[in-house]
């Protein structure tokens, strides 16, 4: 059976033990890596403090390159690594998906208290 949705994605980050800055590490198509590193600086929630309760979730518009509307869901969490000056690394996973699929699959998403 085919998948009901499918999905662009990337992963943005930096490497541990590095001087770096952040960046899309991987990406699927690679050539939108640009455009999803453009995506993530707009909808990243920040930057965590020590402590606080991870993964953080954002979700915004966007357009795929044939112009179509796409939905972007953002997930940060940690990485339990650090960097060369020991700040701690986290990561966002991206995805972008087409905005039309969500509706016609009758896609919603809530929030949860604890």
């Amino acid at each position: 059976m085919p998948p009901g949705l499918t999905a662009d994605w990337a992963l943005w980050g930096k490497e541990p033990g590095t001087n770096s800055g952040y960046q899309v590490l991987a990406a699927c198509p690679r050539e939108r890596s640009a455009e999803f590193n453009t995506s993530v600086h707009h909808w990243s929630p920040g930057t965590p403090a020590r402590g606080d309760q991870l993964p953080w979730i954002t979700i915004g518009p966007g357009r795929a390159p044939d112009g179509t509307d796409t939905v972007g869901v953002f997930l940060l969490d940690g990485t339990g690594t650090v960097d060369r000056t020991n700040r701690p690394i986290y990561r966002i996973v991206h995805f972008a998906v087409d905005a039309a699929t969500v509706g016609e699959l009758g896609l919603s998403w809530h929030t949860c208290s604890s």
